[in-house]
């Protein structure tokens, strides 16, 4: 998994070949924790294919609303995430 930061959001990246766009799972909190899940549909499948949870807690309060997640057919997964609003 990879981590970047840009001037208004964080980026992560992460490989999950093997699973199906709706195996797959990305949720977020406001305090900044990034939750990604794997599960197949079918335990015993021919690759090996097992259920996985990535937990990953980014450096800053993010905008859990405006998070956009994107997958590719070779198992890319794109998460942008922004930055929360600062109240002023």
């Amino acid at each position: 998994m990879i981590l970047c930061k840009q001037n208004d959001s964080f980026e992560v990246y992460a490989l999950v070949p093997g699973l199906l766009l709706e195996e797959v799972r990305v949720q977020s909190d406001p305090v900044g924790r990034l939750v990604i899940t794997g599960q197949p549909n079918q335990l015993d499948n021919f690759w090996g294919v097992t259920a996985f949870k990535k937990v990953v807690t980014l450096p800053a309060r993010i905008d859990q609303l405006r998070a956009i997640a994107g997958f590719t057919l070779h198992g890319c997964l794109h998460v942008h995430v922004p930055f929360a609003q600062k109240n002023i």
